[in-house]
């Protein structure tokens, strides 16, 4: 660095200038059912002092400050967060998308058998699921709710949406719950 004037010109200054390389955020997806309070989406870098959340790939609103971005309240669909590195006061050239994969709840089966058998007959349970290739967990209630496990003397299963229970002696309620192939289960269904 040198300064001038019309007569006179000051002693040459050496400046030095660092230029900040900042590495693009590595983001990882995560994938929760509706209305769980976990979901997490999450970045690291290299070279970091901050991993910035924003809502949008340029601009938008600066959400948090953290490598583990858990949004309150969780959102009800997929969405798509946007991880920035920052170094110094440096921020990556682009953000990263990490998305918060939402599936939805499935709604409740509908059971279809008889209410009155005889004493010692068998029972036949059949659920209706919406989308039908959900499967259907058979619960029982008589001292507490628990799976109903798969025994041919007690339980066989004929299709994945219809039981025969043998052998009832005793008054029992029978429940059914559907699963989606990402474990996100609905409510109980009872029969009545």
């Amino acid at each position: 660095f040198q300064a001038f004037n019309s007569d006179c010109e000051s002693e040459k200054f050496q400046v030095d200038v660092t230029i900040i390389q900042v590495d693009t955020a590595v983001t990882v997806n995560d994938t929760i059912c509706a209305g769980e309070l976990d979901g997490t989406v999450s970045a690291t870098a290299n070279n970091s002092n901050a991993i910035l959340w924003y809502d949008a790939p340029t601009g938008g609103n600066l959400l948090f400050t953290g490598n583990n971005y858990t949004p309150v309240p969780p959102p009800n669909a997929t969405t798509t967060y946007y991880a920035q590195n920052q170094l110094l006061t440096c921020p990556s050239e682009v953000r990263t998308p990490a998305t918060l994969v939402v599936n939805q709840i499935p709604s409740a089966p509908l059971i279809s058998g008889p209410t009155e058998i005889c004493d010692g007959d068998s029972l036949i349970l059949s659920s209706t699921t919406v989308p039908a290739e959900l499967t259907t967990i058979w619960y029982a209630r008589d001292e507490g709710l628990s799976p109903l496990p798969q025994d041919d003397n007690y339980i066989e299963l004929l299709r994945a949406d219809s039981i025969v229970i043998h052998n009832i002696i005793t008054d029992t309620s029978f429940f059914a719950q559907a699963i989606g192939s990402f474990g996100c289960v609905s409510n109980l269904t009872q029969h009545n």
